[in-house]
């Protein structure tokens, strides 16, 4: 997913702080988000302002984006090369070092959909993207334009999301996919994947995230569950009554409230979490927009939250509580994704 997902977690070495699946030396400089019509912008980084999107031209042609990414190590398997991807429709992906100049991939998934990309940064000796989407798909890559498919255990259910976290206590990491008909699959390596018993029996799962020892996975209905090892899930209350959840995110510097964790979905729907295992609604949009991701931008000592959603809503917030809801140049096309780097 998604939806970006930036991950954050807890270690200051000498001036560079390493979090749960990605680290940097320096804050993000830019944003880029991307939705229908092959539609793709990004801004400053520090910036909430919509006015100052400018458009990516990604090659993406008119189909929708799903998906787009940042790694810092992300555009070869040992050397620390940053890299974006975005992909989405019919198989389209494509690449680029600075979010400036794109180049399509062949990414093998064919006329199937790809719903998310994920990279397990520099906390392995080996660099891994992963890609999921459409007919259980699952294609990995060690620079972003070389894929190769495999196993995912999901059969022929969608995969709508992947996520990667590094535990810094244990000092393991480990790779969990999400996806329609409960369905929900764990790797050690990105390569060799282990169905599990997820708990949300029929419901799909659309979202899941690591952050601070936890793993989180939400879906339909509302249905959100909590692990810590990715194997045994357990059931927590989201507040989102019978709306799905669409995606879910985490930031160690909690904004301004303790905010940790942050999940949005449909009919604007909004809960927060200081944990991950109890949330508290904070209420719906105005105009009842389904959102579709939910990021964090560590730009300073809070940094603030984005969520974008249909007919290009988007809204910003530094403590998850209290939204500034602004239009954005998607006008009607809902915006799929964002991410920061």
């Amino acid at each position: 997913m998604t939806p970006q997902k930036i991950l954050f977690l807890t270690l200051f070495v000498g001036s560079i702080l390493l979090f749960g699946s990605m680290a940097w030396a320096v804050s993000p400089s830019i944003g880029i988000t991307v939705g229908g019509k092959g539609k793709a912008y990004s801004f400053p980084a520090t910036s909430t302002n919509p006015n100052e999107w400018v458009p990516v031209s990604a090659g993406m042609g008119t189909v929708k984006v799903y998906a787009v990414e940042y790694s810092p190590v992300g555009g070869d398997i040992f050397e620390d090369t940053p890299l974006w991807v975005m992909a989405g429709d019919n198989g389209k992906l494509s690449t680029s070092e600075n979010g400036t100049v794109w180049t399509p991939r062949t990414s093998g998934f064919g006329d199937s959909t790809i719903f998310d990309v994920a990279h397990n940064d520099e906390n392995t000796l080996i660099h891994v993207w992963v890609a999921v989407g459409g007919n259980g798909k699952l294609f990995t890559s060690y620079d972003g334009v070389s894929w190769v498919s495999r196993p995912s255990g999901f059969g022929s259910n969608t995969i709508r999301d992947v996520e990667y976290g590094y535990n810094l206590v244990t000092g393991q990491g480990m790779w969990v996919a999400v996806g329609d008909n409960g369905k929900l699959s764990t790797s050690v390596n990105g390569f060799d994947w282990a169905p599990q018993l997820s708990g949300f029996g029929s419901a799909n799962i659309n979202a899941v995230e690591y952050g601070n020892g936890l793993w989180v996975a939400a879906g339909s209905n509302g249905n959100v569950r909590h692990s810590t090892n990715g194997m045994v899930w357990t059931e927590s209350l989201s507040g989102f009554g019978s709306n799905a959840v669409r995606d879910i995110a985490y930031a160690p510097e909690g904004g301004t409230a303790g905010v940790y964790w942050t999940m949005v979905g449909d009919n604007g729907r909004v809960s927060i979490s200081g944990s991950g295992t109890y949330w508290l609604s904070v209420g719906g949009f105005t105009g009842a927009h389904d959102l579709k991701n939910i990021t964090h931008a560590d730009t300073g000592t809070t940094g603030y939250w984005m969520t974008n959603g249909t007919n290009g809503v988007t809204a910003y917030s530094t403590n998850g509580i209290a939204w500034s809801i602004d239009s954005s140049p998607f006008g009607g096309t809902v915006i799929y994704d964002a991410a920061y780097g």
